[in-house]
């Protein structure tokens, strides 16, 4: 038995046909084997596929032999093996590789080829972990590359990019190519942070990856006033002013420069100029002016571009500590008759700024004279006054107001008179 060693010949086997193929003969066989007849003929299949070959021996009228020896050799058993009962195995590399099965004088090359098999992996070759600004393209394309399970790269495979965040990728199909890559650009989402983008190949593994990229804002934009409803403090107080530097997604702008001034109202801010943090927030405060009414802020931000504008700061009166009489001391009027001008009071605060809505009593003196009302509530500016204010008895009449939690007591004095 030529070429073929004591050993292999132990293991040669008679492999029954499994169907009609046509006839490959290499010569003669001895012991009358005239033909040699492999099926398939050629082989193609994927990385960790098997196929089943059959042989058949036929003599000189074309009928077959039986217990003609068999033997099936692998060229090369990097790329396939094959057993002795013809079972080709491809062992995981792509490529090319042929086996021969023997039988006396009579040879058949088959040849094969081993494809990749379906997609296991996604590798991200390249584009990861860029940082662009939120809502622009990244500068650098996605590099994927699809394997199959032993590591081939897998041609002709459908890879989907999938962008979180409000991102966009271009495609979002593309195909493999001879190599197993696919490209594509990312436009990132238009929140600043760190985005995702899923990229998964087409197959029953669903195998994928997960590419990583940081969005970063763009120049400020705007600026927006955080507290800009319900402004309102005692005058001379402090109050926390606190702005947001925002591109035009509403990130917040890192490191833009505000600066404040007193416009109106008096006051100071401290500090007067402050830059953004990371959210885009910058914080100062306002010491308003003494005087109640409208405090005005003049803000200038200034990062790529410059913007001024006001912000305004409504002040209020403090707590009552005050009561001084602002008309109607010194009056005459006849016994039992009121007083031409009642009295008017007001109470203040601190600052002298007149407090409303204070609660205001009355009290006269001798007993039989009249004040009415007894009690009054200050009115926007600070003023009460009585109805009317009966004199008694002949004579020095006084009507005592006061104010609870005021110390200031006032005394209005008056002189009854026979006519």
């Amino acid at each position: 038995m030529p070429m073929l060693t004591r050993r292999a010949a132990l293991l040669i086997l008679c492999v029954a046909p499994l169907g009609a193929c046509g006839s490959n003969e290499d010569g003669r066989a001895a012991g009358g084997g005239t033909g040699l007849v492999v099926r398939p003929a050629t082989v193609t299949l994927r990385a960790g596929e098997a196929v089943q070959l059959t042989a058949q021996v036929n003599g000189p009228t074309g009928a077959a032999i039986g217990g003609a020896p068999l033997l099936f050799v692998a060229e090369s058993t990097s790329i396939v093996r094959i057993s002795h009962q013809g079972l080709i195995s491809a062992t995981g590399a792509a490529g090319r590789d042929s086996v021969t099965v023997v039988s006396g004088a009579l040879r058949v090359q088959v040849p094969v080829t081993v494809a990749a098999g379906y997609p296991a992996v996604v590798d991200v070759a390249g584009g990861a972990l860029q940082t662009g600004l939120a809502g622009a393209t990244l500068a650098e394309p996605l590099v994927v590359t699809v394997r199959d399970a032993y590591g081939n790269a897998v041609s002709r495979s459908a890879v989907r990019f999938t962008a979180e965040s409000g991102g966009e990728s271009a495609p979002t199909v593309a195909t493999t190519d001879a190599t197993g890559t696919a490209r594509a650009r990312w436009t990132l989402g238009p929140l600043a942070g760190t985005q995702f983008l899923t990229v998964s190949a087409d197959s029953l593994s669903a195998a994928s990856a997960t590419v990583e990229a940081s969005a970063r804002p763009g120049s400020m934009a705007r600026v927006v006033d955080v507290d800009p409803v319900g402004r309102r403090t005692v005058a001379g107080d402090t109050v926390t002013i606190r702005m947001r530097s925002q591109d035009s997604f509403g990130n917040g702008v890192q490191s833009t420069v505000f600066a404040f001034n007193v416009a109106t109202g008096g006051g100071d801010v401290a500090p007067p100029r402050v830059e953004s943090d990371s959210t885009g927030l910058a914080v100062t405060r306002c010491r308003t002016g003494t005087k109640a009414g409208t405090n005005a802020l003049q803000v200038r931000a200034f990062e790529a571009h410059d913007t001024t504008f006001q912000v305004s700061i409504r002040t209020i009166s403090g707590p009552p500590v005050a009561l001084q009489l602002v008309s109607g001391d010194g009056q005459r009027a006849r016994t039992a008759t009121a007083v031409p001008r009642p009295p008017v009071v007001r109470v203040t605060d601190r600052f002298g700024n007149p407090v409303p809505a204070v609660r205001v009593r009355f009290a006269t003196t001798p007993a039989d004279a009249l004040v009415q009302p007894q009690e009054l509530v200050t009115d926007d500016q600070g003023n009460a006054t009585p109805r009317v204010w009966t004199l008694g008895a002949v004579g020095d009449q006084e009507l005592l107001v006061v104010v609870d939690g005021v110390a200031d007591t006032v005394r209005v004095r008056a002189r009854a008179t026979t006519r």
